[in-house]
């Protein structure tokens, strides 16, 4: 078997099918049996980094060298991943593992190695390659999944002419990256050139690209990313009443974006809200680097101001990792805001001198349950007098006697309706079929005792229908 010689950011797939063609295989998936590896499904696979390691004869260096510099694991690992679930998919990735527990924990462990399957390359790439190196190969910076740009040449990715079968994204067949379709005709971007949604594509990977520099730090082990995005979020302004303001988020990704690319990025739900506002609530995590690149780059604008930030963050003292999951969790309440809900609450109560405390419980509900849990005594000094008094909580007598007179008359009229459709063949009376129709059906029982007038004419119904 000829080896040919592999550049440094060539993918496993691409080399695997560059063999084949030398080696005279019609498609890589037999030559890839010919190895005693499994047949790869997509174009990228980093099932048993070992295997493929052992069958290349070193030629892409052993199972930790294809993964750091083959493959966009690195990125992933660097934004979103602690030791223990980097320890986890190694040993996963390299066949020591069969499950990774950790990964399965959140969401899937698909979340995580999901790339780029549809073969997407950069032309102008291809290009440089043809003249210095005489063929083309695929790039490991083009395999992050749902990224459309090459961050060196700024410009989109491509499958081809985009009308030939061979061009297709599913298609499988042995192809490389050309200026030109294996057609003959011109490679058609993914992207237009002027497009607004090139320019944020190259940003996100930019940020992914230097992911995979072997200088990068771990992020998630100097702090807590997702306390880094809410104190940015914080000091761009996009808070009120010391908690995230859905709307000033809003407004601001809509004035970085335009609702047509963020539609485009699938970052809108439904509703029309933003999907990336969940990753920014207290004890959430980003699981997708995806994610992480787009929040950084509107957050921090670039990877170098987040590094400095996550460089310079200190993380509060009452915060816990999970071992098993490497999430972070409150131990303690933080040091308390009692002056400022009082005085949030006392402003509130100076524009309404009528608010009740459920009222003021719905218009500052942070604040006012904040202050409860963290300082009852002040919570009592500054909310108003509760209107609740002992006994409160029984039942009104008057609305209790309004409801005894409406489903007397109620059962009256039910008896006559029964007694009309009456005969041989009518069943006997039950306090169910006399109650039938009203709201109060299902609670009669519960508040028989306050219905003394309705339970005294089911009683003397019931009696009389039993000696006919």
């Amino acid at each position: 078997m000829i080896l040919p010689m592999a550049p440094p950011r060539e993918t496993p797939p691409s080399f695997l099918m560059r063999t084949a063609i030398i080696n005279g295989f019609t498609s890589v998936e037999g030559f890839v049996k010919s190895l005693g590896l499994r047949p790869i499904r997509s174009f990228f696979s980093v099932t048993n980094l070992n295997n493929l390691a052992a069958a290349t004869e070193g030629v892409l260096g052993d199972a930790a060298e294809i993964r750091e510099t083959r493959t966009p694991l690195p990125a992933l690992m660097r934004l979103t991943m602690s030791r223990e679930e980097r320890d986890a998919v190694c040993a996963l990735v390299s066949g020591e593992a069969g499950r990774c527990r950790a990964l399965d924990y959140h969401r899937s462990r698909g979340a995580y190695l999901q790339t780029n399957v549809e073969g997407y390359y950069c032309p102008k790439c291809a290009r440089y390659d043809f003249s210095v190196l005489g063929f083309s190969y695929r790039h490991v910076e083009h395999t992050f999944r749902d990224t459309y740009a090459c961050s060196e040449h700024r410009c989109s990715l491509t499958t081809g002419c985009g009308t030939c079968p061979q061009s297709q994204s599913f298609r499988r067949g042995l192809r490389f990256p050309s200026v030109e379709c294996s057609c003959g005709k011109a490679a058609v971007p993914l992207l237009a050139h002027d497009s607004p949604e090139l320019q944020v594509h190259v940003r996100v990977a930019s940020i992914l690209t230097k992911c995979l520099e072997r200088d990068m730090p771990y992020f998630a082990d100097v702090c807590d990313i997702g306390s880094v995005f809410q104190r940015q979020v914080e000091r761009l302004g996009m808070t009120r009443y010391g908690r995230l303001s859905r709307s000033l988020f809003r407004q601001k990704i809509y004035e970085r974006y335009g609702s047509s690319v963020l539609h485009k990025f699938g970052l809108l739900t439904a509703s029309g809200e933003i999907s990336l506002v969940d990753y920014l609530r207290p004890n959430s995590r980003v699981l997708s680097a995806y994610n992480v690149a787009i929040l950084i780059d509107f957050l921090f604008g670039s990877l170098e101001a987040f590094s400095r930030a996550v460089s310079t963050h200190r993380c509060p003292e009452n915060r816990a990792t999970n071992p098993r999951t490497g999430t972070t969790r409150r131990t303690g309440l933080g040091p308390p805001n009692t002056d400022r809900y009082v005085k949030q609450i006392d402003a509130y109560r100076a524009a309404n001198p009528d608010a009740t405390r459920s009222e003021i419980l719905q218009r500052l509900s942070y604040a006012a349950r904040s202050l409860q849990s963290t300082d009852p005594q002040a919570y009592e000094e500054a909310m108003p007098g509760s209107r609740r008094k002992v006994g409160a909580r029984a039942r009104h007598p008057a609305r209790m006697a309004e409801l005894d007179k409406a489903l007397r008359a109620h059962v009256l009229e039910r008896a006559g309706i029964l007694d009309e459709d009456g005969g041989c063949g009518r069943c006997s009376l039950s306090a169910r079929s006399l109650l039938l129709g009203h709201p109060a059906e299902r609670s009669f029982y519960a508040n028989r005792e306050e219905l003394p007038s309705t339970a005294q004419l089911i009683d003397e119904l019931l009696d009389g229908d039993a000696h006919r």
